[in-house]
């Protein structure tokens, strides 16, 4: 494991923990996703040192956003959030993977602004857990036949130690 993929592992492990209070971070790291994958998907051969970059850059302009327009970076990360994850819990399904990543993304997306909009405290809760738990286990290179399991294992974890942490309150 390369020691800049840390970054997003503790990324992930604030995020399962502290999500719900930390919402700006949700929308950092969903721009880190972002900006991660775009260069990962359209450049030729990229180095996993300029998609960290690229991700680090859309993850600050993300956290920036999130400090100045409240509003509008709920429901930009909201539906980058929902885009991504159900993205990628698509992708670990057999049979699925022959429809067009962007499909479950735009969905993903759309559910998840409504969402976040809609039911906010819940749905940060559950939309933090998820990429946290992506985070984690895609960092940490797990295999692609624990990958998807793990991850909603680990995304049930966050989202128990939030709630309880909200009960508290």
């Amino acid at each position: 494991m390369e020691i800049l993929n840390l970054i997003p592992v503790a990324g992930g492990v604030a995020l399962l923990l502290f999500g719900r209070r930390l919402f700006w971070l949700l929308v950092a790291s969903a721009g880190f996703l972002a900006g991660f994958t775009f260069v990962t998907l359209f450049l030729e051969e990229p180095s996993t040192t300029s998609a960290l970059v690229a991700g680090l850059l859309a993850g600050a302009a993300g956290a920036l956003i999130a400090l100045f327009a409240q509003k509008v970076a709920v429901t930009l990360g909201g539906f980058l959030a929902g885009g991504y994850g159900l993205m990628v819990l698509a992708g670990g399904v057999p049979g699925i993977s022959s429809i067009p990543e962007w499909i479950p993304f735009l969905v993903g997306g759309v559910i998840g602004a409504f969402l976040i909009r809609i039911v906010f405290e819940w749905t940060l809760i559950v939309l933090t857990s998820l990429i946290g738990a992506i985070l984690v286990t895609h960092f940490l290179s797990v295999g692609p036949a624990f990958l998807v399991p793990l991850t909603v294992l680990v995304a049930v974890v966050g989202i128990v130690i939030q709630a309880r942490s909200k009960r508290r309150k």
